[in-house]
């Protein structure tokens, strides 16, 4: 048994190796943040990565209801 993110373990559970246990008080839904330092200059790598993050970042985690279908509502 481990409490691990579910957006690490979406292979793990669509090929059946890991399964989700139903426990009172999960999930525990979290946000992404991306940070930089104020006092450093960006290199255009960063800025390229960050912007691309804000883009499409968001579709390479799993969807909530994929994982969890009974509490996507």
């Amino acid at each position: 048994i481990a409490f691990i993110s579910a957006h690490t373990i979406a292979a793990e559970t669509e090929a059946g190796r890991l399964v989700i246990l139903d426990v009172v008080g999960m999930p525990i839904r979290r946000q992404w943040f991306s940070v930089m330092r104020t006092d450093h200059a960006i290199s255009p790598a960063m800025a390229t990565f960050n912007d691309f993050l804000m883009r499409k970042g968001a579709m390479y985690l799993p969807l909530f209801g994929k994982l969890y279908p009974d509490k996507a509502g």
